[in-house]
């Protein structure tokens, strides 16, 4: 069965979802599903979720809910602030040392799916790549 990372919308439990366990001590929830997809969206207890991958064996990736993104040439001010606002992102911060980096993370609305986002912005003509941030767990 798919596993997937969960961030329950602000106030929200884990209700809807049968053994959810907490990620550490990140607020999140890593739970199972038949089809996750399907029970993110519509939910309005679920600030988004994105599904958990086995990079290899005994390593594990969890999505942050945040996103990196390099954008073709530095976007500065309010082309910046545009282009947050358009793809519903608030700003986490940029990356010091390569000015055309940035990381977002989806404005409070419920039921995101963050492939989608992702998706939505490597189809934007001003990025050169987008992708999840992770976690990543070990064992031996």
């Amino acid at each position: 069965m798919p596993r997937f990372v969960v961030k329950p919308a602000e106030g929200a439990g884990t209700g809807a979802l049968t053994d959810a366990h907490p990620l550490d001590d990140t607020g999140l929830f890593v739970a199972e599903a038949p089809d996750p997809r399907a029970l993110v969206e519509g939910s309005d207890q679920i600030a988004w979720a994105a599904p958990a991958e086995d990079e290899t064996e005994g390593a594990e990736s969890y999505p942050t809910g945040e996103v990196s993104i390099r954008f073709e040439g530095e976007l500065e001010g309010e082309d910046l602030d545009s282009f947050i606002d358009r793809h519903g992102l608030e700003l986490r911060r940029r990356n010091e040392f390569v000015p055309e980096q940035v990381v977002v993370a989806p404005a409070a609305q419920p039921s995101t799916w963050l492939p989608d986002v992702v998706e939505r912005l490597n189809a934007d003509g001003a990025v050169a790549k987008a992708w999840p941030n992770t976690l990543s767990r070990y064992r031996r």
